[in-house]
């Protein structure tokens, strides 16, 4: 199913889980580039632009469908501020197979459920936490490092990233060392269980982001059940601004 422009609305106008933190850590006139890596139907790189008047935002998304959502969206909420790439980020160059997902969860209308668990890993426990998520199907993707994007983009420095890539999410940080230097803010979700295989854990990731200088500014796993949710990973010299 699609999901309806007066869902889109209703999403966009509701504010988002670290909207406040985001606020603290970046002034409204800043130019800097967001970078949103697994960005599905673009939804978020739109209500970060809105939050933003002088960012540029960076989309990367490799399921087709999606990525035209991306640039229909685009258009639709009138912000041609987003520069959208059909490509997964990962620690490597090169092709690889992506799982697509489909079906539609119990109970929700009005709003496609079924485009948002894609990722480049085979599915483990996700097929049994939401089984009515099916991955029939796979296709080739295009596969790329941050760094090595980066390096081709005519943009203020990323110093904000929001993540979602379904379990890749350490995959896509190895790839990108020389980016994290610039990067305040890092929106990543985690998980204590490993929805598919090969998934890095939570506490695998938030090693990683320590020895490069983050900490965890906000930990929403834990409202979760201590299963899956999101973590806010801020420079360590930038978190006083969380907490004046």
């Amino acid at each position: 199913m699609q999901t309806t422009r007066a869902s889109k609305e209703i999403w966009l106008s509701e504010p988002g889980e670290i909207d406040v933190e985001l606020k603290l850590l970046f002034d409204d006139d800043e130019e800097f580039t967001i970078a949103d890596i697994g960005a599905c139907d673009g939804l978020s790189s739109i209500h970060y632009g809105r939050m933003f008047p002088m960012a540029k935002i960076v989309c990367f998304e490799p399921r087709r469908d999606n990525y035209d959502e991306i640039l229909q969206n685009a258009v639709e909420f009138g912000l041609g501020r987003i520069t959208a790439y059909r490509m997964a980020l990962a620690d490597y160059q090169g092709k690889s197979t992506f799982y697509v997902s489909s079906g539609q969860a119990d109970g929700i209308g009005g709003w496609d459920t079924g485009n948002k668990s894609s990722s480049l890993l085979e599915p483990a426990d996700h097929l049994k936490m939401h089984p009515w998520c099916k991955f029939d199907t796979t296709e080739e993707v295009e596969v790329d490092t941050l760094d090595h994007v980066v390096g081709n983009l005519n943009t203020p420095p990323i110093r904000y990233i929001h993540l979602d890539v379904q379990g890749a999410e350490l995959m896509v940080l190895k790839g990108a060392e020389k980016t994290l230097k610039n990067v305040v803010a890092v929106w990543c979700e985690v998980s204590n269980v490993r929805l598919y295989k090969d998934q890095a854990l939570r506490s695998e990731i938030c090693r990683f982001m320590s020895m490069r200088g983050f900490v965890v500014g906000k930990d929403t796993s834990r409202d979760r059940g201590n299963t899956f949710g999101d973590c806010l990973f801020v420079k360590r010299e930038a978190i006083q601004w969380l907490v004046r």
